[in-house]
């Protein structure tokens, strides 16, 4: 029995290495970190560093899945879109506990972006916003680019059918504000559908029927600056599923 007992304790031990390796930021190649978890090294670093304390208040458990583990599992999944890959991979914790870290990290994130993701605040920002966007095709005074991409949902209980969009599927329209580098400034993802966006003092758009050559050279330099904001969306929905 204690012979029996003792190859159990070392199978348990090589399972749990063989978790942790492939979990390790120096075991990897910076290839397969593009690979797994859709982030370079020092961004990957970054990250853990800032979700660390949020993740380390919610796991007192004397053996509870470190931090960085739990965001690197989290990463897996969202770049995956399969508990499966994870699971596979890692032979490490049960199902029911990796959707326990995934609903963790994701409010981490969530957290953060509240604090993180915001328009320019100072003159001086401001400035250098519109300095960036007026290098693309010469609009002056922009400070951020605005769309919507829809994000596909599980069909809720209460008020189903206004979730479901054009292409018939249920999704919330997210919408989001880029600047010139494409990074996220803002973004509100708390109604679903939108019927596009009118003129006002603060939002420029386009002319419906260009007719005089100024109004067609003023859609196509709208077209060449706003497009950051769709190039954003096409690099999220291809790094994450």
């Amino acid at each position: 029995m204690e012979a029996f007992l003792g190859v159990l304790y070392l199978r348990a031990l090589r399972r749990e290495r063989r978790f942790r390796d492939r979990l390790d930021l120096l075991a990897l190649t910076d290839q397969e970190l593009m690979k797994h978890y859709r982030f370079p090294r020092h961004e990957l670093i970054e990250l853990i560093e800032e979700l660390v304390p949020q993740l380390r208040r919610r796991t007192r458990r004397t053996r509870a899945i470190p931090p960085h583990t739990q965001v690197l599992l989290a990463l897996r999944i969202l770049a995956s879109g399969s508990f499966q890959h994870v699971i596979g991979d890692t032979t490490g914790p049960t199902q029911a506990s990796v959707s326990r870290i995934l609903y963790d990290v994701v409010v981490a994130l969530a957290n953060k972006a509240v604090q993180g993701v915001k328009m320019p605040a100072t003159e001086q920002h401001r400035r250098a916003t519109a300095q960036d966007f007026a290098r693309i095709r010469g609009f002056p005074r922009v400070i951020g680019t605005i769309d919507c991409t829809h994000i596909a949902i599980k069909a809720p209980s209460i008020d189903e059918h206004l979730y479901v969009n054009r292409k018939r599927y249920h999704s919330l329209n997210v919408q989001v504000v880029c600047n010139a580098r494409g990074l996220i400034t803002s973004f509100c993802a708390r109604f679903p559908g939108d019927g596009g966006y009118p003129l006002m003092p603060f939002l420029m758009v386009p002319y419906k029927q260009p007719e005089t050559l100024s109004e067609h050279r003023f859609n196509k330099g709208h077209t060449s600056t706003r497009v950051v904001v769709e190039q954003a969306f096409g690099v999220l929905k291809l790094r994450f599923r």
